[in-house]
């Protein structure tokens, strides 16, 4: 039974989790304005690979590939203090790609509007690394050469696509604290993954359990495999393999 009790706790876990996973700063609270649009595009600028650092306070995440480019970018904000950053340097042939969430004084608002769409190229190795407050996010990998991968997220829902072509062996750690994962995996290649969930159930389509591991039928026989690691505080985790 949904008892007035049982939506308070879940309320508390929500502001515990974002003060946990947001550092544990003090909010203010402004009210959200006129909706400010950005688009950004970077080229690879003689980059071979890229390492790339996300990081959001609060909204909504899209992130997905788009042909050769490195990146493009569509934001939309209506506080001034959320304009996001946006740093490439290149070394070599290596690059740093970094798409952070200024304003850390400012991390609350009524009516508040923050969305990124991001596209990366598809034809570039990146290590990608993913950290965010509170929020949405819906990330696409399944056409991007994905050479490491880092999820850490606080409160919100995550589906996280998988499939593709891999063809080379990846670990992916994921960190999340209150919300429910989705993850869609690939049927042709070699899959495990280890789940330690605090609360809530994991709902493993396709997959074999043994005690918290998960494997599909081609784990062990081939090769590449994806070797996946989630912690999570509250929420079901769903795997789709």
């Amino acid at each position: 039974m949904y008892t007035i009790f049982s939506k308070f706790r879940w309320f508390s876990l929500i502001l515990v989790t974002t003060f946990i996973f947001m550092g544990c700063r003090v909010f203010n609270i402004s009210v959200g304005g006129e909706t400010v649009s950005e688009t950004v595009s970077i080229g690879p600028q003689g980059a071979t690979t890229v390492s790339v650092l996300i990081e959001m306070d609060l909204g909504e995440l899209k992130l997905h590939s788009m042909g050769d480019t490195l990146m493009q970018g569509a934001f939309e904000y209506n506080v001034p203090e959320w304009k996001p950053s946006t740093v490439y340097e290149v070394a070599g042939d290596k690059g740093v790609l970094r798409i952070t969430q200024p304003g850390s004084d400012t991390n609350l608002a009524n009516d508040a509007i923050n969305t990124w769409d991001l596209a990366l190229g598809e034809g570039i190795p990146m290590a990608i690394e993913i950290n965010l407050g509170a929020g949405t996010s819906d990330i696409d990998l399944s056409r991007i050469d994905v050479t490491g991968l880092r999820v850490s997220t606080g409160a919100g829902d995550l589906d996280l696509d998988l499939r593709g072509a891999w063809t080379h062996d990846i670990d992916i750690i994921i960190n999340h604290g209150l919300g429910e994962i989705t993850l869609q995996l690939p049927q042709d290649i070699g899959v495990r993954v280890d789940v330690n969930n605090g609360v809530g159930e994991v709902n493993a389509r396709g997959l074999e359990q043994t005690g918290s591991v998960y494997t599909n039928s081609l784990y062990g026989e081939s090769a590449p495999r994806l070797n996946i690691q989630i912690e999570s505080g509250a929420g079901d985790v769903n795997l789709e393999g």
